[in-house]
């Protein structure tokens, strides 16, 4: 419980002073800084970062250690107290950070796993990725299977394996071109890429695709070894090009208008453009995977999408702007997920 303290008062002291602070924790140890380049630096192998809502550029993004990297969440309607937590620098995660995490952050660049050395065991949970992210430094795998989970994320750029098994895409809004994965899973994924400029899936190898919506009118542009497609939603027919697998229970040529798939998607009024303000649960609620039960797309398991990490956040603050009796009157409201 102790880690779970710092977050409220990182918050109010930025409230106050005006000033933003990063915890270092490890176990019961406890360091905090106002530099987040000066906080990475003395944080050791396994410390967890905390993160404050903000926008904050790093010396370098080339990271050497394995940090398990805690922010605010990213979702507006979530951190309007304390603002999204930003990394506006590309992260390059070199050997040496196997068994990092990510959670609740908004990486507005590209982020890389692997630049000298294959990086391993990578988790990232409720991210957004503005750019794109690629899994591992070349074509020749070392070590093929990476382990690497993302899961309820959103990513806006290409997602490229270069040949990385073992990965698994999960609850997540996607927006680019998913290629070279191999023996990998994506379940339960919006999958909204442009088709007609390039293909939706390329090149991927002996991969698994459950429960998933392809939301544009051309999602079944792609191009694949051996993978099987099952209890999806497609805009369009079931894709012909390359040796792809009907699993059963797809839902085909469903439409691909604004509103055909996604319940609501004013916000940008574009499949292939993210928005805050989209609703992306299935218009259809008879779209369900073969258990007759569960919902196939983001919403549609026991865990469904998340907007906000797991970790308590702050979801008001009010800060009087007087001080009485030598006091400042401080009212914060915290909240925490149950996963």
């Amino acid at each position: 419980m102790k880690k779970y303290i710092f977050l409220p008062l990182l918050f109010v002291s930025a409230l106050c002073w005006g000033q933003a602070q990063f915890v270092v924790q490890n176990g019961n140890k406890t360091e905090v800084y106002t530099n987040i380049n000066t906080a990475i630096e003395n944080a050791v192998d396994g410390d967890t970062l905390y993160i404050p809502g903000g926008g904050f550029s790093l010396s370098s993004g080339n990271i050497y250690k394995s940090l398990h990297w805690v922010g605010v969440g990213h979702y507006p309607s979530e951190t309007g107290a304390t603002h999204a937590s930003r990394i506006t620098t590309a992260i390059n995660l070199y050997d040496g950070c196997s068994g990092s995490s990510f959670e609740g952050i908004y990486f507005t660049g590209n982020f890389q796993i692997g630049i000298d050395a294959d990086v391993t065991n990578i988790t990232i949970k409720r991210c957004r990725i503005g750019g794109s992210i690629t899994f591992r430094y070349n074509n020749n795998p070392t070590t093929p299977n990476l382990k690497t989970t993302v899961i309820e994320c959103v990513i806006n750029g290409s997602l490229t394996a270069k040949g990385a098994e073992g990965c698994s895409i999960q609850n997540s809004i996607l927006f680019g071109t998913i290629s070279y994965f191999k023996q990998s899973e994506f379940k339960h994924n919006a999958i909204n890429a442009n088709g007609s400029s390039s293909q939706v899936i390329l090149n991927c190898e002996s991969c698994l695709f459950i429960n998933n919506a392809f939301g544009y009118e051309n999602a079944t542009n792609v191009y694949c070894t051996d993978c099987t497609l099952t209890n999806n939603v497609l805009a369009e027919a079931f894709p012909t090009n390359g040796s792809v697998t009907d699993g059963g229970g797809n839902f085909v040529s469903v439409g691909y208008g604004l509103s055909d798939v996604y319940t609501d998607l004013s916000g940008s009024n574009s499949v292939t453009t993210f928005s805050y303000d989209n609703d992306y649960s299935l218009k259809d609620p008879t779209w369900i995977s073969s258990d007759g039960t569960t919902p196939i797309g983001i919403y549609g398991t026991a865990t469904p999408y998340k907007t906000i990490p797991y970790y308590p956040h702050i979801n008001a603050a009010t800060v009087t702007d007087e001080v009485t009796n030598n006091q400042l009157g401080v009212d914060i409201e915290v909240q925490a997920q149950e996963r």
